[in-house]
């Protein structure tokens, strides 16, 4: 029953994957179907007429009394249509060896949908060595490219962490101008964004990373979304500068399987600044996606620990030496109390307050005094010490065992 109530959760995430692409598939069927079977028919009535021009045409010619060469420049300008229907452009019949597809700037397409992951239609290699160096090439460059996009995209995510601090440092300073509070609070404030501050919100974030809501999810997935659809909207006008014929949503389509590594198609390029500026963004672009996920990682994590440790006790502090456990346990607490960041200065000012209050045994509760009886001030009385003695205990280690040692001390004297 245990396992079955553990399996529950990974089984529910494995059918919503599987029927999310079903839905995909389902509609993208009912969606393309129809306009794909029109194209297809179309282009079929297109040969066909191009079939009969080229018959009829052919036969007229006969009849001109035309020499050879030019009856064949005349069939070969006829023979363009079907040229141009099929491969989109028109051959010469003047060049003596037909022209390469591996040209360079199709070779570094190539090879950098090779290290992106991701495919490119119009080229691919059919000898034996080529297919062997690929492979090789593939192994060495792939983690190279991902850790060259992955250092990037923590410095665009640090460097966007910095503005959100530093615009929210700016907010709060122009909302205190107008407010009454003292400068002490506002101290704590400015400091709140510190990296002293920094260590303790992580070290918080831990023990409190259950109760993280949909409010603080928000922000990293709104501006995930915000990033990736302004990222995308600047390829897609790169890509309508520089092809014929593509509207905005075609080149934002084209973008976005660009950037997250699904292909990019059968494109052709042969301007050396457009080759350029397509190996600018895919690298850049796979450097936003790397940010985009380690801004929402830390909140996904939440809800992906609540899933996979659905029920089953999880060792939240695996690892953590005892101190360390009840410094987090300090953090979550004023976290709790305080109902927003820990600063350096909460933190100081719990310990200087712990520091000042007086020592209460463990076992005062078991203490017997001379008046203690059935009333309710003795009732109340011993409540009270209960209630203490269970605040004492709750305090850290380290300050319970110095004001030990400071009581032995005063005792001896």
């Amino acid at each position: 029953m245990c396992a079955l109530k553990i399996s529950i959760p990974h089984v529910l995430l494995l059918a919503v994957l599987l029927s999310y692409i079903a839905f995909g598939a389902v509609v993208l069927q009912r969606i393309e179907n129809g306009t794909n079977v029109l194209s297809r028919l179309n282009r079929h009535y297109a040969l066909e007429k191009t079939f009969h021009a080229l018959v009829n045409e052919t036969w007229e010619l006969q009849g001109r009394g035309l020499t050879y060469k030019q009856w064949q420049s005349e069939l070969f300008d006829r023979l363009q249509n079907i040229s141009l229907l099929y491969e989109g452009r028109r051959t010469s019949i003047d060049q003596s060896l037909p022209m390469a597809e591996w040209t360079f700037p199709t070779a570094v397409l190539y090879a950098l949908t090779v290290l992106t992951a991701c495919g490119y239609n119009f080229i691919d290699p059919v000898t034996d060595g080529g297919k062997v160096f690929a492979i090789a090439f593939a192994l060495v460059g792939i983690p190279l490219m991902f850790i060259t996009a992955a250092d990037i995209g923590k410095f665009l995510s640090e460097t966007f962490q910095r503005v959100c601090v530093w615009s929210n440092r700016l907010y709060r300073a122009f909302l205190s101008n107008f407010s009454r509070k003292d400068k002490e609070v506002n101290q704590n404030r400015r400091l709140s964004a510190s990296e002293k501050n920094t260590i303790f919100d992580d070290l918080a974030d831990e023990a409190n990373e259950d109760e993280l809501g949909s409010d603080s999810l928000w922000f990293p997935i709104g501006a995930y979304v915000f990033l990736m659809c302004l990222y995308c909207s600047i390829g897609a006008l790169l890509f309508c500068s520089f092809e014929d014929n593509w509207g905005f949503i075609h080149a934002f389509h084209f973008a976005f399987n660009t950037v997250v590594t699904v292909g990019m198609g059968n494109i052709f390029v042969t301007d050396a600044i457009y080759l350029c500026l397509i190996v600018v963004y895919v690298v850049i672009g796979l450097a936003v996606v790397t940010m985009c996920v380690d801004l929402a990682s830390t909140h996904l994590q939440t809800y992906f620990r609540k899933i996979h440790y659905f029920g089953r006790a999880r060792q939240r502090f695996l690892g953590m030496s005892d101190d360390i456990r009840e410094i987090v346990s300090l953090i979550s607490t004023l976290r709790k109390k305080k109902g927003g960041k820990v600063t350096w200065d909460d933190l100081k000012q719990y310990l200087e307050a712990e520091r000042m209050r007086p020592f209460i045994p463990r076992n005062i509760h078991l203490w017997k005094y001379v008046d203690e009886t059935s009333s309710a001030v003795s009732t109340y009385r011993h409540s009270s010490l209960i209630s203490s003695s269970s605040t004492a205990s709750r305090r850290p280690s380290t300050l319970r065992f110095e004001r030990e040692i400071v009581d032995t001390s005063n005792n001896g004297q």
